[in-house]
């Protein structure tokens, strides 16, 4: 996909009709309006909703998945 502008993008895709979840890094507000412009013209978007999120209590932890798909295919390998 892309997002001209865009400084960081995750898409996270989730159970339900319809529903995916983006993480933006925005300078300020109008970039987060122009991102979200930008993700209403891409096609079968029919709506967004924004929510700002100013810290992260909990940073991302994928060493112990990293870790167990490291396991399983030293297992499969073998």
């Amino acid at each position: 996909m892309n997002l001209p502008g865009w400084r960081g993008l995750d898409l996270y895709g989730a159970s339900g009709l319809g529903f995916a979840a983006t993480k933006v890094v925005a300078r300020g507000t109008t970039d987060l309006y122009r991102s979200t412009n930008q993700t209403l013209e891409i096609g079968g978007i029919q709506g967004t909703s924004t929510a700002i999120s100013v810290m992260e209590l909990m940073p991302p932890r994928y060493d112990g998945l990293i870790s167990r798909l490291s396991e399983q295919k030293a297992r499969t390998a073998d």
